[in-house]
């Protein structure tokens, strides 16, 4: 996809980029206004988090057939991120990086923030649209 060159080149700094969301922490389900409401707040400590040079931020989401998590992809520092994730207790992120092996366009690699062997690495290939 063509925005893998750009998403790529702005999380390099950083290792990668970063997924993170304020939905249902520690994997319990709230309220989906709950949820945006937490998105709301995280949104404006990110906003304030990559307001340095060299960091940026999109909106995101994870999904599945079933699912649909709304959240935020973040180029900057993985200590930070990672900080911000469990004031939101949330129990792990995602790190998206380069395959150095190429093998994939992308690996993703689970990050521990308050739950601890989430580790995890695989494989991820883009698509244009979900």
């Amino acid at each position: 996809p063509h925005w893998l060159g750009a998403v790529s080149a702005a999380g390099e700094p950083f290792g990668g980029v970063f997924a993170i969301t304020a939905f249902n922490p520690l994997g319990e389900e709230r309220p989906h206004t709950e949820n945006m409401a937490s998105n709301a707040e995280m949104e404006a400590e990110i906003r304030r988090l990559c307001g340095s040079p060299g960091r940026t931020w999109w909106h995101g989401f994870g999904f599945s057939s079933d699912w649909h998590e709304k959240g935020f992809i973040i180029a900057a520092p993985q200590e930070e991120v990672v900080a911000l994730a469990g004031k939101y207790r949330q129990g792990a992120i995602y790190r998206y990086y380069r395959d150095p092996e190429g093998a994939a366009p992308l690996k993703r690699q689970t990050v521990p923030v308050l739950l601890p062997d989430v580790d995890a690495d695989v494989a991820v290939w883009p698509c244009q649209r979900p």
